[in-house]
């Protein structure tokens, strides 16, 4: 599953464990590896129509679907108002956001989204009128909703299981190649492109000495898998970068590799890939923005460079190349800081205290 969805299965999982509530049911988009993890914890979900706000509907699609909006509007309170508290898992799903404001049900929504330009500043207004309570998943994500009361709000961090890198452990990057992975939705917001041009940019001796593993696919009808795998042949890299597509269980990729690059071209909203490095002891070089630079403390756990910098990104993997000492001293100061602030443990339990805190009565 993708990090949006592990992060809702273990929110689930937190949900179930409180003992709070006699009984929980999910209603999600589409069938897919979700529902199976969902159905794993015991709790009853279903597949039904729901308004989600996706950019690959083009123009004319949203305009129809927009049409329809009201009756999605109308069949989402119906639904709701069924039960005591609903948990609206991303403000994309617009019908049940929407209805909140009439529901008769405890509402909270977890944004887990960094919109921007005029759609953030129109979800902002919408969360405002619906009256919800609100759970951010960092400081970067609530500072674009600033406009937001404090006290409608609460920051929740992602987490992670310890034992997702426990194969992993420390690494000494020895020998005379250094192998970086790069995992995420194939997007040219994720920025696999910058890497690639990256390594352009060193010198022959590093350039050539470097594995590169490409993990994740492209959603709906993207074509920028494609314009990757012209860009690595154009360069004649086809023999050092592997597209291996999505991969189900990553965790063996992150013991594959010596560092881990997350060079996202637009904020990150929080950086679960960056926190799965940290579990699994590697040092993670990141765009300096949005929840990514929240987890990745600069020098210490892994390197910084500038948002859409090809060539700072080159000047990080080239400093990790000749300090391997340095770069194996961040991915244990990492691995330090994500049993602090980054457990799965933390998050299921600052998650369930949020529900005990805010969700106490019913809205007036």
């Amino acid at each position: 599953m993708y990090g949006s969805d592990r992060v809702f299965a273990e929110a689930l999982m937190a949900i179930k464990r409180s003992n709070r509530y006699s009984r929980v049911d999910v209603i999600v988009p589409r069938r897919g590896p979700l529902v199976n993890a969902i159905n794993s914890l015991g709790i009853n979900v279903s597949v039904k129509p729901i308004w989600v706000l996706r950019r690959y509907y083009g123009w004319i699609g949203l305009i129809f679907r927009t049409i329809l909006l009201p009756l999605y509007v109308w069949n989402a309170l119906r639904t709701m108002n069924s039960y005591d508290v609903v948990y609206i898992n991303t403000i994309v799903v617009l019908d049940h956001l929407i209805a909140a404001r009439w529901s008769k049900a405890q509402c909270v929504v977890h944004i887990h989204e960094i919109p921007s330009g005029l759609l953030r500043r129109l979800f902002a207004d919408l969360l405002v009128w619906t009256k919800v309570k609100i759970i951010f998943n960092s400081k970067s994500t609530a500072a674009a909703f600033a406009c937001i009361d404090a006290s409608m709000a609460n920051i929740v961090p992602n987490g992670v299981n310890p034992q997702f890198g426990a194969k992993s452990g420390p690494k000494q990057m020895k020998g005379d190649r250094l192998k970086i992975l790069i995992i995420g939705r194939l997007s040219k917001a994720k920025g696999q492109d910058l890497l690639i041009d990256a390594l352009n940019f060193l010198p022959d001796g590093i350039r050539q000495n470097i594995d590169v593993k490409i993990a994740g696919d492209s959603f709906g009808r993207s074509s920028w898998a494609r314009e990757l795998k012209e860009r690595i042949a154009t360069g004649n890299m086809a023999n050092q970068i592997e597209m291996l597509g999505f991969v189900t269980d990553t965790a063996a990729l992150y013991e594959w590799c010596d560092v881990v690059v997350v060079p996202s071209r637009v904020p990150e909203s929080f950086g679960l890939v960056a926190v799965e490095s940290m579990a699994s002891f590697r040092p993670v070089i990141g765009a300096n923005h949005g929840g990514i630079a929240e987890i990745i403390q600069d020098r210490i756990t892994g390197l910084c460079f500038s948002p859409g910098s090809a060539r700072g990104l080159a000047r990080c993997i080239e400093e990790f190349w000749y300090n391997r000492e340095f770069a194996s001293a961040c991915g244990i100061a990492g691995h330090e800081r994500f049993l602090r602030f980054y457990t799965i443990d933390r998050f299921q339990s600052d998650l369930i205290r949020f529900f005990s805190e805010c969700l106490c009565g019913h809205r007036e």
